[in-house]
């Protein structure tokens, strides 16, 4: 019986996607999702004072960030660790837990970037909360002489 409602469901659902896609057009939900992603960016960086890994036209809907470099500082203990994709973990996983913020963090040529992405069910306030909680964690990082110890246990 269930299997019977579960393929139900996931057929309802298909036609409302279906349904939704044909009536907004495919290049304008395309069109959408890359001026968002290229806007949120943009502003990330700026509010950040970072940068992207390469240029924004380069990305469609997903777009890799620099983040601060005082995240990678707090992580590694001001330098004493190599870094290591379990810094990048660390930092997710802070992201998730104390935010409730899904975003890929990644280390990329040793920096840390966060990989946003865009569809049609986002808006610029939902980068502005990322935004904001990268902003609270640099600041706690920067004036918070045990600021590694709220990582380390994500490791």
């Amino acid at each position: 019986m269930l299997g019977q409602t579960r393929g139900i469901l996931m057929k309802s659902l298909l036609s409302s996607v279906l349904d939704f896609w044909e009536a907004m057009g495919p290049e304008r939900i395309r069109q959408y999702n890359n001026t968002l992603a290229q806007k949120a960016a943009s502003m990330l960086a700026e509010k950040w004072n970072t940068g992207l890994l390469s240029h924004a036209d380069m990305f469609g809907p997903m777009v890799l960030i620099r983040l601060p470099e005082v995240l990678l500082d707090c992580v590694t203990q001001g330098g004493k660790e190599e870094a290591v994709k379990a810094h990048a973990e660390m930092v997710q996983a802070k992201l998730h837990y104390e935010f409730s913020i899904e975003v890929p963090v990644k280390l990329i040529q040793g920096k840390l970037h966060t990989r946003i992405s865009a569809h049609v069910y986002n808006q610029l306030s939902d980068y502005t909360k990322l935004c904001n909680a990268i902003l609270i964690m640099a600041d706690d990082a920067l004036n918070n002489p045990s600021a590694y110890d709220t990582y380390k246990h994500y490791r």
